[in-house]
Parts: structure tokens; C-alpha cells; sequence
């Protein structure tokens, strides 16, 4: 058959991509899931261009500019795939005779996670998918979804001057969840059960490939602790903030503030609201001709606006008297989401340990604030990790279609008499070299763990949910 079609393209003009594979000479791209253990980082695309008369030159070509979106796609036997889809993230270009060329290198949209803060309002009883939808919108990530399966929900969630990575990093290590950014640009966010029950797309005998395996303790855990904060919205209405002091309303004029909201138990720390009560003139705010509250009441020539966010308020406030008054009295009430009592959990195995040595792995600050689900949590590290790892890289080159539709998260069976390997392995990063200055050679190192299929049992599933077919209960 045939050799693939690749395309380049690059966003020149706004929103409108060119193609540029006649001058694209090598590209490379990786890809990599992330997991409660793999530290989140964007994927990264590097290609090369021929510049032979400096149209791809940073200062001559006005529509060459970091930001911009990239496109890397092949078509074979009447497919189309998508490669690598990601961001300029650099130019560099070489003017010297017979090496002119231009180097983009490009990230992912997870890069945008990390460079944007994110501010929100108080999220009680969110789904989780829902969240993951909050925080991808608020990092201008533009294409983006979760497993429709996922039906957690999180009980509390309030982000204040957050990136959007840690916010990510924080849901998927709370659900125990599986999140990448596919060929197309897309981040997806997959339940906790990705891959669980998964089957092999394909069977590999690599006995001529260049492979390595290799085996380490490195990954091993068998020391657990899962920690959270759970929060109760109460049902009795409390002071959340005031004024210790009157202030002086000018005449005709406006005065604006903020008030912090504060725990009702102490008044020394601050605490997030659901819902606050209407403020009712002369019970919360009261205006008097004097400082000390007496005099006329002018309180009937006060008119409030207030902008509430999680855990303080702005309040602007004009009074149409002709004289100045003094706001005396100002007080906020509502229903204030207070802080419980820390849960913390701590699952070992001691058979491991004395193998190993103690390997301690801390979740703190978890989303999920159920104590049957930090125990399960725990339990479930503990039982997955307490032995090593064992990894097996796969090196294929010219193997198509295989080196195109393998992506991560895909289950191999791999076969190799010399290493003994012949069982199901699971796509865990991957990473792709193209080169076309001399013909085509696409080598692609695809890095896989030994997939072991596990025996929890899944309600409503229709084989992994019989209660006697020997499973056993997890998250």
C-alpha cells in the first residue's frame, strides 16, 4: 500500500489554517496520560520547515506568531488521522546558505491550564464533569470533554486565584481519573474506570523491533493516607459580617466597600456562603443624622447594591438625603458553609514494607469528602501499587497503519520470546519522530505498562456487576 498523506498546517490569519507540508522536512510530537501519579505537562509538537526564501522568517512573515494554533494530520488506506494539535509556542529560524530553515515548537492546550488563574463563586453538589467544564472554560481552552459515565458529584468546590492546572491536578487525583489532550486538540477527561475492563485493539509480535523492558520499584506504594475538609451548609441562618464602625455618607453621593465573610463560631477566620438573606432596612443597615446612631432616622434615603462573591461582598451605597448621614449599622446574614472536622485515612501493607521499604503517598486536600470513599481510595492505591511496575517500550518504524492509530490509552498484546512478554500491555505515553528530507521514515516509541485487568465489581454492568461471579468492591 501506498505511503500516508501527511499534512502541516499553521494559523497565518485568524482562525484560518495554511497548509504547509511541501516545506515541512521533520516533525516530531509526544503524547502522554495523566494520572493520579504522572505530573501533568503539556504535549509538545516540534516541527522543522524549509526557509529557503525567509517566508517563514519570524520578522518578515507578519502571520507567524506565537499563540497560534498548529496542525499535524496523515491520511492512510482512506483514513484520516489526527496527529498533533497544539500552540506556538517558539520560532527560530537559521539564515545560513543551505540550512535555512524555521523551527515551531508548539504545546498543547494543557499549557493554557497552567498560564491562566482562575476565579470562580462557590460550586456545592457539582457534578464532577460539570467542574471539569467550569475549569476548562475559565482557561479559554477551546476543545475539551468528559466520559458521559462519570457520575460523581462534588460535594464543595471554590477556586480563588488558582491556575487551572492545579485545578485539574486536583480533580483527578480527588476521582481517581485519567485526563489528555487527543490528536485533534481535544482534553479529555476519562472516569475512573478507563481502561479497567478495556480489550486489546491489536496483537504485536515484536521480535524484530527495538524494544526495552524493564522493572523497578520506583512506582511502588504501600503506604496510603487520603486526607479532606469536608464543608456543612447550614440550615440556620448566622451574622457572617458587619461594620465596627459608622461611615460617613456624603450628600447625594456614594460610598462603596467590601466586607469579608467570617465563621459565625469564632469571627477570626473566614468562610465561604451558599446564600445570603435579603438585607432589611432598618434591622441590617440603619442611617442616622448622628455618628452614634441618634438623631433623625435617614435610613429611607439609602438605596444598596451588592456584588456577593464566595467568602466577601461589595457594597455600594447612595444616599439621597441633602445632608450627610452616618450608616451606623450595616450587617450581612446568610448561610455560611462551615468547616467540619479534618478526615484522614491511612491504608498500608505490611508485607509490601518489608520488601520495599515503607513508599508513602499523601492525597490531601481531596475533593470527595466521604470517609467510606477515602477509605476506598486508599485501599484502592495500596492494592494497585504495592508491587512494582514493570514498563515495556516499543519502538515501530514504517508500520502503518499501527503507528498511526495506536494512541494512548489503547491495550496491545504484546508478544517477545527473548523477554518472555506475552500479555496485554497499556499505552501510557507515546512519542512520534517523522522525517521527509529523504523519503519517508516515521519511527514511533510507544511506552506501555503491563495491563492487568481488575476484579472490581461495577454495578449495572452487565458482566463486571454480578455479585457471585467472584469481584470484589472499590471505588
Amino acid at each position: 500500500m501506498a505511503e500516508p498523506v501527511y499534512t502541516f498546517e499553521v494559523e497565518l490569519s485568524a482562525n484560518s489554517l495554511t497548509q504547509l507540508q511541501s516545506l515541512c522536512t521533520k516533525a516530531s510530537y509526544s503524547r502522554a496520560l495523566f494520572d493520579p501519579f504522572t505530573p501533568l505537562n503539556a504535549d509538545e509538537g516540534i516541527f522543522e520547515l524549509l526557509n529557503d526564501v525567509g517566508s517563514l522568517s519570524p520578522l518578515l512573515n507578519t502571520g507567524l506568531l506565537i499563540g497560534r494554533k498548529v496542525a499535524f494530520s496523515a491520511t492512510y488506506g482512506g483514513s484520516s488521522y489526527n496527529l498533533y494539535s497544539g500552540r506556538i509556542k517558539s520560532l527560530s529560524t537559521r539564515p545560513i546558505l543551505g540550512e535555512r530553515t524555521t523551527v515551531i515548537e508548539a504545546l498543547s492546550d494543557v499549557d493554557r491550564l497552567f498560564k491562566t488563574q482562575i476565579d470562580t463563586g462557590i460550586f456545592v453538589k457539582i457534578g464532577a464533569n460539570s467542574l471539569f467544564t467550569e475549569i476548562m472554560s475559565l482557561s479559554s481552552v477551546a476543545s475539551f470533554t468528559a466520559d458521559s459515565d462519570n457520575f460523581d458529584v462534588v460535594p464543595f468546590a471554590w477556586y480563588r486565584d488558582r491556575d487551572g492546572a492545579s485545578a485539574v491536578e486536583q480533580l483527578v487525583r480527588s476521582g481517581f481519573y485519567q485526563f489528555y489532550g487527543d490528536g485533534a486538540g481535544t482534553m479529555i477527561l476519562k472516569s475512573r474506570y478507563f481502561g479497567t475492563f478495556a480489550t486489546s485493539v491489536d496483537t504485536v509480535d515484536v521480535q524484530a523491533h527495538d524494544l526495552n523492558y524493564s522493572i523497578s520499584d520506583t512506582g511502588v506504594v504501600n503506604l496510603a493516607h487520603t486526607k479532606a475538609t469536608p464543608r456543612i451548609q447550614t440550615s440556620n441562618v448566622a451574622t457572617l459580617a458587619y461594620l465596627p464602625s459608622p461611615v460617613a455618607l456624603p450628600a447625594s453621593g456614594h460610598v462603596g466597600f467590601f466586607v469579608s465573610f467570617l465563621d459565625p463560631r469564632d469571627f477570626q477566620s473566614s468562610v465561604p456562603v451558599g446564600s445570603i438573606e435579603t438585607l432589611v432596612s432598618s434591622q441590617d443597615f440603619y442611617a442616622a443624622q448622628n455618628s452614634d446612631g441618634t438623631g433623625t432616622n435617614f435610613t429611607s434615603a439609602l438605596s444598596l447594591n451588592l456584588a456577593v462573591f464566595g467568602a466577601s461582598l461589595v457594597c455600594s451605597i447612595f444616599n439621597a438625603n441633602s445632608a450627610e448621614v452616618f450608616l451606623s449599622r450595616f450587617q450581612v446574614r446568610g448561610y455560611p458553609l462551615l468547616a467540619g472536622t479534618e478526615l484522614a485515612v491511612k491504608i498500608d501493607d505490611s508485607s509490601s514494607q518489608a520488601l520495599y521499604g515503607a513508599r508513602e503517598v499523601n492525597f490531601e486536600d481531596n475533593l470527595f469528602t466521604n470517609y467510606s470513599y477515602l477509605r476506598d481510595l486508599a485501599s484502592t492505591i495500596v492494592g494497585d501499587r504495592k508491587e512494582p511496575r514493570d514498563q515495556f517500550d516499543v519502538v515501530m518504524s514504517n508500520e502503518f497503519p499501527q503507528v498511526l492509530q495506536y494512541q494512548v490509552g489503547d491495550i496491545l498484546s504484546l508478544i517477545n520470546s527473548q523477554t518472555g512478554v506475552n500479555s496485554t500491555w497499556s499505552i501510557r505515553g507515546l512519542h512520534h519522530e517523522v522525517s521527509l528530507s529523504r523519503g519517508l521514515e516515521h519511527v514511533a516509541t510507544f511506552k506501555t505498562n503491563r495491563f492487568s485487568p481488575r476484579p472490581w465489581l461495577v454495578l449495572d454492568h452487565p458482566t463486571y456487576g454480578k455479585l457471585d461471579s467472584g469481584r470484589q468492591l472499590a471505588l
